[in-house]
């Protein structure tokens, strides 16, 4: 009787599971509904789609799919050339309700979208960690995805090497892996914004066997003309031709050193860093795996960027006066 449980408990977890799909896909900026086009992607099949559909109108149902009982589906509509994704876990109370997609109608304004940024440096061998995080809120109202045609601009110096960026829209959104070209002043990232709030992640190594190690930054968008520079680990002496103001508080996550970094008037400013202790355990090549586009000590993208969230949480503590303004 045992044995005949145990098998049966199996074949269930494996059984495939019927599914028919409800959508009701709603235009954000108008109220009314929309006419997309829609992909259906099974995430544990290599993210290729088992089921397309044109022209879908407002709220529909699709054909009766047989899916993966434990593999979650990524619904993905496509509206005026952005992609809205949401993801339905393998629950049939989830499966079973009707998967509701917002999506907006688009502007190339950029007058709504502000842009906070910060900088973590992390000590290797021979190498500077850089990770940038650029945490974007696209306040239109009513609501607009930002599609410019010019894209995001970020300053990335000439010598970085093994550039990666990704973007994560929204507090339950996919991180996306971007590419990268070259612009006026740095690179240039083509991704629509969406309403709300999105984290931009982006992660370079500074290579050099001198014993100070120069990092350039420059602000492009930024309307402050100071950042937030965190490194690691503790022992690493920075400095600066500009001002750089060390904060001191309890806040500041351990084995880090936080300070304050003002650019001149060109909104440029050179870094030198000197020293400090590093972990011997340094990849020679990092790569996308599973998902991951770090194979490092810090484990994975979302672990960068919740620790990098959390320091920038601490931006409105060490900038009361803005604070306030806001």
């Amino acid at each position: 009787m045992r044995f005949f449980c145990i098998l049966l408990f199996v074949s269930l977890s494996i059984f495939p599971y019927n599914w028919t799909p409800r959508i009701k896909v709603k235009n954000g900026t108008t109220g009314n509904l929309a006419t997309v086009d829609l992909k259906l992607i099974l995430l544990s099949g290599g993210m290729l789609p088992f089921y397309e559909a044109k022209n879908m109108q407002g709220e529909f149902s699709l054909p009766t799919q047989v899916i993966d009982d434990e593999s979650p589906v990524l619904i993905q509509v496509n509206y005026k050339g952005v992609n809205y994704n949401k993801i339905v876990p393998p629950v049939p109370k989830f499966r079973d309700t009707t998967q509701e997609i917002i999506v907006y109608e688009t502007t190339e304004e950029k007058k709504f979208l502000t842009i906070k940024g910060l900088i973590q440096v992390s000590k290797r061998e021979n190498h500077l960690l850089v990770n940038k995080l650029y945490l974007l809120n696209n306040k239109s109202n009513p609501k607009f995805t930002i599609l410019n045609s010019k894209g995001l601009e970020v300053f990335i110096p000439k010598e970085a090497q093994e550039i990666t960026a990704q973007l994560l829209q929204g507090e339950k959104g996919m991180p996306i892996p971007l590419s990268l070209s070259p612009g006026n002043l740095g690179q240039v990232i083509q991704r629509p914004i969406l309403p709300g709030e999105s984290s931009l992640h982006i992660s370079y190594l500074i290579s050099s066997t001198a014993e100070t190690i120069e990092l350039e930054d420059k602000l492009i968008f930024e309307k402050e003309n100071e950042t937030l520079l965190f490194i690691k680990p503790t022992d690493m002496k920075v400095s600066s031709s500009n001002l750089l103001e060390t904060i001191s508080s309890e806040e500041i996550p351990e084995g880090m050193k936080a300070y304050r970094v003002k650019y001149d008037e060109s909104r440029t400013v050179k870094l030198s860093f000197r020293g400090g202790s590093f972990e011997n355990e340094f990849p020679k090549q990092r790569k996308i795996v599973n998902g991951t586009i770090f194979d490092t000590p810090e484990k994975s993208i979302l672990g960068v960027i919740a620790v990098l969230a959390f320091l920038y949480s601490l931006y409105f503590l060490f900038h009361p006066q803005q604070q306030v303004n806001k």
